[in-house]
């Protein structure tokens, strides 16, 4: 866990979160615990995960603006815990042990985190997982990418298997979150989607990783 990208994480999403305000996308203690998650993100993740979950954001304050998301009121704290409180949870454990298991996770939680933030009205929300789970399974891979070859480490054919994990943890999240939605709280139901598609992507990428450590 580093302290200087934890404090930069904290002042990106705080300002990330103003900006979400003034948009009237959040509330004061949505933007708080926004910030928070940002900088357990960016500390424990690093700059890539960073990027990506400020990408998210920034994607979905422009299309909640535009009108063209589902979200009708602003999020509060409760709201923010739900959606972006695994992915943050999973940097942390990352930062702390950079497990495999870990870094799946992330990439599960936060597939479903750009889903469930960028969902728009009266769309299929499993046809709209898919299509945003790959996408930002793609995006990991391609910002994981340029940050080894900027270091001067090797990438290869292994790496695609982040786009995979990114569908799975969308889909999963996105299938729970639907079956419990009308049983339970709408934020319970989110966060058990977020936590599920935390749990999937870390027994799958953690298991496939052990098949493939041999052969490699």
């Amino acid at each position: 866990m580093s302290v200087t990208r934890l404090i930069v994480g904290l002042i990106d999403h705080l300002l990330l979160g103003a900006l979400g305000q003034t948009l009237g996308c959040l509330t004061l203690d949505g933007t708080l615990i926004l910030a928070i998650s940002g900088g357990l993100i960016f500390g424990g993740g690093g700059w890539t995960w960073g990027l990506l979950a400020a990408a998210v954001l920034i994607a979905h304050f422009g299309l909640t603006w535009r009108g063209f998301t589902s979200q009708e009121t602003p999020h509060n704290g409760l709201r923010v815990v739900a959606t972006w409180g695994p992915p943050a949870l999973a940097a942390l454990v990352y930062g702390a042990s950079e497990h495999t298991a870990a870094w799946a996770a992330f990439i599960g939680a936060i597939a479903f985190a750009a889903a469930d933030e960028m969902e728009p009205a009266g769309k299929s929300p499993l046809a709209f997982s898919l299509v945003i789970g790959t996408l930002t399974g793609l995006a990991m891979l391609v910002l994981h990418d340029l940050a080894a070859l900027r270091r001067g480490l090797p990438t290869g054919w292994i790496d695609l298997w982040l786009i995979p994990l990114g569908t799975m943890g969308s889909l999963t999240g996105a299938a729970l979150r639907a079956w419990t939605r009308r049983r339970l709280h709408p934020d319970l139901a989110r966060f058990l989607g977020s936590a599920s598609a935390a749990i999937i992507t870390a027994i799958i990428g953690q298991s496939g990783w052990q098949l493939l450590t041999p052969i490699l």
